[in-house]
């Protein structure tokens, strides 16, 4: 989905909205065509020190590994909430 090497002079904080729409944008026909449910509480405004590009990559890696390993489940969900 994404590749090259992460510049780790890059990082700065970041928004988790841009890259997480990203993200979901790009997976969302694949959860359609699986019936995977998405419920993502997650502070779009949440900002978190790091490189936009590695951050889109560690998301999206974190999301379609869940969606791998419940491939084979009848009730097909995924939850990305916010820890206090």
């Amino acid at each position: 989905m994404f590749s090259g090497k992460v510049n780790l002079e890059k990082m700065e904080l970041v928004a988790l909205g841009k890259p997480l729409d990203m993200v979901l944008k790009i997976i969302d026909k694949r959860c359609v065509n699986e019936g995977i449910s998405l419920n993502i509480q997650v502070d779009h405004k949440l900002k978190v020190f790091a490189n936009s590009a590695g951050l889109a990559q560690a998301l999206s890696n974190l999301i379609i590994n869940a969606m791998d390993a419940i491939e084979n489940k009848k009730n097909k969900w995924i939850k990305l909430n916010k820890l206090q």
